[in-house]
């Protein structure tokens, strides 16, 4: 429908005091808005306060849309600012805990080698000890054995009787005694048994080789002493 001159004309979201004072006509080249330059075009009030109308309107969404547009970019790179605060931060605190788990395994693979050497230290001195122990023993073992002997007043026949207890009394046996043993030797430590004497030299006093068919018994003072380094080091 197309509207006439006669037709009333609907104006909202203009100010009041533009529609009291509209005049039928005016000279635009003056207007903010509908001015024409140097054109001698006339028209009216209304169109200018329109057009300034609308200009503020657009103004005002602009300003509104700028400033929800410069929020959001606010917030948007608050929030990345703060993204990035906490990932520098997680990323220290990683670190830090990658470093003291170093040096956590450092400690402990020192502590570990410490340990190794010191029980390796430990070691090494019981088994020092241990054969210290021995020589002592041995050493004591020998002298007690060898003032037996020196005291003695039969020391083959005493190394006899320790063979002897090992022979049965019907196995005939050969003896084996260092000439002065020989010597002094009581044969009654042998009644009753069927015996041959060997005059050794070699043998050390104090001590007596008894043999048999079967085998031989080794009483003589090294064999003593082999036997209590043989406790000894078990």
């Amino acid at each position: 429908m197309t509207s006439t001159s006669s037709d009333p004309v609907v104006l909202r979201g203009l100010p009041a005091d533009v529609v009291s004072e509209t005049r039928p006509s005016a000279d635009l080249r003056h207007g903010h808005w509908t001015r024409l330059g140097s054109s001698g075009v006339l028209g009216d009030a209304v169109t200018e306060a329109t057009l300034a109308s609308l200009a503020d309107q657009a103004r005002d969404a602009a300003r509104a849309q700028g400033y929800a547009a410069g929020w959001a970019q606010g917030r948007r790179a608050a929030l990345e600012g703060a993204a990035d605060a906490e990932s520098e931060r997680a990323a220290r605190h990683y670190a830090e805990l990658a470093e003291l788990a170093a040096e956590q395994r450092t400690a402990a693979t020192a502590l570990a080698a410490a340990i190794d050497s010191c029980n390796a230290r430990v070691q090494g001195t019981c088994e020092e000890l241990a054969a210290q122990a021995v020589r002592l023993g041995l050493a004591v073992a020998e002298a007690i054995l060898m003032r037996e002997v020196s005291v003695a007043a039969d020391p083959g026949a005493d190394a006899l009787r320790r063979a002897m207890t090992q022979v049965p009394a019907v196995v005939p046996v050969t003896v084996r005694l260092h000439p002065e043993d020989r010597s002094q030797l009581d044969v009654s430590v042998l009644e009753g048994r069927e015996v041959s004497f060997v005059d050794d030299p070699s043998m050390q006093r104090g001590g007596a080789v008894v043999e048999t068919e079967h085998g031989v018994v080794d009483a003589t003072v090294d064999a003593a002493l082999a036997r209590v380094r043989e406790v000894l080091t078990r």
